[in-house]
């Protein structure tokens, strides 16, 4: 799903991008919210978001594995 939301193939996420592919994962956040969220992704503070780093950030904050949530989905 990660790279489905990569819309430009360059591996990354822009924030939009990052924003859709949370939506499509069931979480919902407010403006705010996703503001910080993006912050607290992007370690390397590029304005860009590597598999690595939400990989890393959705088993550190959600609790749950990735690969669970792609057997949801």
């Amino acid at each position: 799903m990660f790279f489905e939301h990569d819309s430009d193939g360059d591996g990354y996420l822009e924030y939009k991008e990052f924003a859709a592919l949370v939506k499509k994962l069931g979480v919902e956040f407010s403006q705010y919210e996703l503001d910080a969220a993006c912050f607290a992704v992007d370690q390397d503070d590029d304005e860009k978001i590597s598999d690595r780093e939400f990989l890393d950030w959705w088993d550190k904050f959600h609790g749950i594995s990735i690969e669970n949530v792609y057997s949801m989905v």
